[in-house]
């Protein structure tokens, strides 16, 4: 995955952004306010429920998925305009790490889908931004 810097064209899109939807929408939790410095635009979710979804709806020709690293967290899926899951996995033994590129795709030009699912119940996994 390479990491490029927002330029020209690119959109950035927090994840409290009304474009992101989230389902269920119980199974999403945001931190507390003491907590937001340590996100990308002061705001995060997370859940800890299996199958819980993170969808976001564009247009563009590259995706970048944003959130962090963390003892607590597990494996999640992103899947692209319906095409294959890609597997990964946000559990780092050491220490939290946030602002963290966890996937990204470079794609045709046109409208797309990526949905995030978390896998791993009990284990968290969040979204900072895209």
């Amino acid at each position: 995955m390479d990491e490029a810097p927002i330029v020209g064209q690119d959109v950035l899109v927090e994840d409290n952004d009304p474009r992101v939807v989230y389902s269920p929408p119980g199974a999403w939790t945001i931190p507390p306010d003491q907590l937001s410095h340590i996100y990308h635009g002061h705001t995060y979710h997370f859940t800890r429920n299996e199958s819980a979804i993170a969808t976001l709806h564009f247009n563009g020709s590259r995706i970048w998925y944003y959130s962090d690293f963390n003892s607590d967290h597990g494996s999640y899926t992103v899947i692209i305009d319906s095409e294959n899951p890609v597997i990964a996995s946000s559990v780092d033994g050491s220490t939290y790490r946030g602002q963290q590129l966890l996937f990204s795709t470079a794609l045709d030009p046109g409208p797309h889908t990526i949905v995030i699912t978390n896998t791993d119940n009990g284990r968290a996994m969040g979204v900072d931004y895209f």
